[in-house]
């Protein structure tokens, strides 16, 4: 780099300095739009949220979740989903990582609960995945795919409890076995209503011998 690039640098980091300065960057909370100083939510809208501190059950496998399907949550999660909200896709995965530093496990492999083809095709990626790969990128534990989900699978969302678990129970497939005998796996999921999802994956994973699995999810329902 010549003395005139390293002077132009030097006088550009000094003008973003004092632009910064002069007009703070603003930010707006995800929640109510309100303005704030940094990315995600306001105190207001934060303190709404309910953390969870209970550890579920899925037939033996740990559950986490990090908070209830309610207020701000479920805002941040339909709105990462349905409108391609990045922003709130990327503070759930900060979410995330805040309650997975809590879990005292050392994991092989992330995995993610899969979606359809349709659905991937209809909303351009699964939000489950790159909330997976938000957690590879800041840990460094390689987010795999294991599932696959078929196409021809009901709304699960509208179906009763016997009917989701019906609808449900073939719904995936193992596609990767090879060189996972033993391994400590994290599952991940975005909401666990009944339960019915992650039971499916479960069983299909613990095709893989001598499998370790725990879930971590955003949010589980109120009910």
């Amino acid at each position: 780099m010549s003395r005139g690039d390293l002077i132009r640098k030097k006088i550009n980091y000094l003008k973003n300095s004092f632009l910064s300065v002069v007009y703070p960057v603003c930010y707006n909370c995800l929640d109510c739009n309100v303005e704030i100083d940094n990315t995600g939510l306001c105190l207001k809208c934060l303190e709404k949220i309910e953390f969870c501190t209970s550890v579920n059950k899925i037939i033996d496998i740990n559950v986490y979740s990090v908070a209830y399907y309610g207020y701000s949550i479920k805002k941040l999660i339909l709105d990462f989903k349905y409108k391609s909200n990045f922003d709130s896709g990327n503070y759930l995965g900060k979410l995330l990582l805040n309650k997975l530093q809590d879990i005292d496990v050392n994991f092989d492999y992330i995995t993610y609960v899969p979606c359809s083809n349709r659905k991937l095709k209809d909303r351009g990626f699964n939000q489950c995945e790159v909330l997976g790969k938000y957690l590879y990128k800041n840990t460094g534990i390689s987010c795999i795919e294991l599932l696959k989900k078929a196409d021809k699978i009901k709304e699960q969302k509208f179906l009763t409890a016997k009917e989701r678990k019906e609808n449900i129970k073939n719904a995936f497939l193992l596609i990767k076995r090879d060189k996972l005998e033993g391994k400590k796996i994290l599952l991940i999921d975005d909401v666990i209503t009944t339960g019915a999802t992650l039971e499916a994956c479960v069983k299909e994973l613990k095709k893989i011998k001598d499998i370790k699995l725990t879930i971590l999810v955003v949010a589980k329902n109120l009910n």
